[in-house]
């Protein structure tokens, strides 16, 4: 039992750092990503993607709008099958139009999560990386606001950003 002990001891002891021998820092990593060119040409590519969209939108309300027109205009005229034909018809359209919305929202929620990973994959090595060579023991976020009292550090954000070029 003493020897755990002791062991205990002598392990908590080699883990003992002072505090006063640690070096810390602070890193805005929102500042960052949106300094690198990856994140824009990502946008660029999410805007692209949701133009495509909104015009497929655009065209299926148009067809939308001009069959529910016809449907005011002649319904009077039309007899009763015709006339709930065409309106079913506009329904299923009206549904069609609601689920392309779903579909797109979540087509360009997902490219927009596949494409950041990436980016803040590299970004989170390039802090690692300055953390590392600059011998930072701890590095804090302060972008994400979770943080609200730091002790003095120092700032890594440009150093983080000439890492990675920008």
């Amino acid at each position: 039992m003493k020897k755990v002990i002791f062991a205990i001891c002598v392990l908590g002891l080699m883990a003992y750092t002072p505090l006063s021998a640690q070096k810390m820092g602070h890193v805005n990593s929102q500042e960052i990503l949106f300094a690198m060119p990856a994140t824009k040409a990502m946008q660029g590519q999410l805007e692209k993607m949701k133009a495509e969209y909104d015009a497929a939108l655009e065209s299926m309300v148009t067809e939308y709008e001009a069959l529910e027109q016809d449907l005011v205009q002649n319904g009077g005229n039309l007899q009763k099958a015709i006339y709930e034909t065409k309106l079913a018809d506009l329904q299923s359209k009206g549904m069609r139009i609601q689920e392309f919305e779903y579909k797109a929202q979540e087509e360009l929620m997902n490219k927009k999560d596949e494409l950041t990973v990436p980016i803040i994959d590299q970004a989170k090595k390039a802090i690692q990386d300055v953390a590392k060579e600059k011998g930072y023991t701890y590095v804090f976020d302060t972008s994400t606001g979770a943080l609200i009292h730091y002790p003095p550090s120092d700032d890594i954000t440009a150093l983080v950003k000439t890492k990675l070029g920008i």
